[in-house]
C-alpha cells in the first residue's frame, strides 16, 4: 500500500545474499514504557538498511549508504490507541526535514511503525517521542452550528485501501475528527473517534486525511467526516 500506509508500515527488505548490502547493521534502540491512566505503551527507534533513498549512491564495493529511521509503538493497553510520534534528526534527511512526525493507530497487543525518515547512515535521531490517547468505544456527540457546517475536498478511499485488508476482506467506516486553523486548508489535530475495528484501515484513514483540504469552515471549531472502506469486486 504505497500511498495508504507507506508512512506507517515499514517493510524491512531482506539483504541476504545481495552484493549491494548497505554498509549498516540494523539497530533497535529501546525507548521507554509510558503510562497514562489505563493507557500503557512502549516505543523504540528502528534504524534499518534500506534502498529507498532518492539520492542513494553506491560506493566502490557496490554498497548503498541508505538508512531509514522510524519509531515503533507497542500497545500494552486493553483498547486501541492513537499515538503521535516524533523524530528529531541530527541533520536534514532525504526530504530536507530535521523534524518528522505523524499519527498512527495501534491495537491492543500490536506493534505499529510511524512515519519513516530516509538518509545516509550519518543521519541519526537525536530524540524520539510518542504520546498516545485512547480511541473511544462510544463516540461522543459533537455540537454543530448551522452557519459553520463546513466543507472538505477529499480523495477516494479506494486509493488508500491497504492491499492486505482487501485480501482479508476487511471493510468498515472510520470517523475522523479535526480542527481548522485560520488561513489554512489542512486538517488540524486529526483524531479517530470511531474505529473500523481494523488497524490497517484506521491507519489508512489517517493517511488519507493528509490529503484532505478544508473549505469555508469556521476556525477554532471541531468537525467530523467518515472514511468508508468497501471492497468493490
Amino acid at each position: 500500500m504505497l500511498r495508504a500506509a507507506a508512512a506507517f508500515v515499514v517493510a524491512l527488505a531482506s539483504v541476504v545474499g545481495r552484493a549491494d548490502v548497505p554498509p549498516f547493521n540494523d539497530q533497535v534502540i529501546a525507548g521507554a514504557t509510558h503510562r497514562d491512566g489505563p493507557r500503557k505503551w512502549t516505543d523504540q527507534l528502528v534504524r534499518a538498511a534500506s534502498y529507498a533513498c532518492s539520492n542513494a549512491k553506491s560506493g566502490a564495493d557496490g554498497a548503498i549508504d541508505c538508512v531509514l529511521n522510524t519509531v515503533r509503538v507497542r500497545n500494552e493497553s486493553d483498547g486501541p490507541l492513537q499515538c503521535h510520534v516524533t523524530l528529531e534528526l541530527s541533520r536534514k534527511d532525504d526530504n530536507g526535514n530535521r523534524h518528522v512526525e505523524g499519527d498512527l493507530v495501534v491495537f491492543p497487543g500490536s506493534e505499529f511503525g510511524g512515519p519513516a525518515s530516509y538518509g545516509p547512515a550519518a543521519l541519526k535521531t537525536r530524540r524520539f517521542t510518542s504520546k498516545c490517547v485512547a480511541i473511544p468505544d462510544v463516540m461522543a456527540p459533537l455540537p454543530a452550528v448551522a452557519q459553520c457546517r463546513g466543507q472538505i475536498s477529499a480523495p477516494s478511499p479506494d486509493d488508500f485501501f491497504p492491499p492486505g485488508s482487501k485480501r482479508r476482506r476487511e471493510e468498515g467506516d472510520v470517523i475522523l475528527e479535526y480542527g481548522v486553523k485560520r488561513g489554512s486548508t489542512d486538517l488540524y489535530e486529526v483524531l479517530v473517534v470511531a474505529s473500523s475495528h481494523f488497524e490497517e484501515l484506521d491507519n489508512a484513514a489517517l493517511e488519507l486525511a493528509k490529503q484532505v483540504e478544508v473549505r469555508d469552515q469556521c476556525p477554532n471549531r471541531r468537525y467530523r467526516f467518515k472514511v468508508r472502506f468497501v471492497i468493490r469486486d
